[in-house]
């Protein structure tokens, strides 16, 4: 709730009780006409109290500023050097950008590796277990000219090689021969 223009005052330390009291008895008027026509209270103060007060009666500030238009221009300049500044600097970071990309293009084809290297070895482990074994062969493999990543070519090598090891020394079996002699 808003407090009255007297309790304010007081509160402020801008009149005393006695004071306060007395305006108070001439209560037909306004208290702060009666303060400044007695010379109880400052003039320029019980402005600012009313001010004060009818701050404390809406309960919210006033939603009107009062600002000098030349501040209003220079924070308007300082704004328009500002974004300036942000352009030119995104500007610049075009190519810093465009180079990162490169890079870690060039990273990562650097990571990759054509399948047609563990092709070319499971060719030559065919070649090497069929001349071991007596057995004249011919692997063939498509697909060489992909690239994956050599992690992945790393661990699928073994694996392969060992399929293609087993194939020469056992030759390629029909499922049911397979199963029949349990493999």
């Amino acid at each position: 709730m808003a407090k009255n223009l007297g309790e304010i005052l007081l509160e402020q330390g801008i009149i005393g009780r006695d004071a306060l009291d007395r305006a108070l008895q001439i209560q037909s008027r306004r208290l702060g006409d009666i303060l400044i026509e007695e010379h109880l209270a400052d003039p320029v103060a019980i402005a600012q109290a009313l001010k004060f007060q009818a701050l404390t009666k809406t309960g919210r500030r006033s939603t009107r500023l009062m600002v000098d238009v030349a501040t209003l221009d220079e924070i308007l300049v300082r704004l328009e050097t500002i974004e300036d500044q942000v352009a030119a600097d995104a500007r610049r970071a075009v190519p810093f950008l465009s180079s990162l990309v490169s890079l870690r293009q060039a990273i990562e084809m650097m990571l990759l590796e054509p399948v047609e290297t563990l092709f070319a070895r499971a060719r030559l482990i065919a070649l090497q277990a069929g001349g071991e074994a007596g057995k004249k062969l011919e692997l063939v493999c498509e697909g060489g000219g992909m690239v994956v990543d050599r992690a992945l070519i790393d661990e699928l090598s073994d694996m392969i090689l060992h399929l293609v090891r087993n194939s020469v020394d056992h030759g390629l079996e029909d499922g049911t021969v397979r199963t029949h002699s349990v493999r």
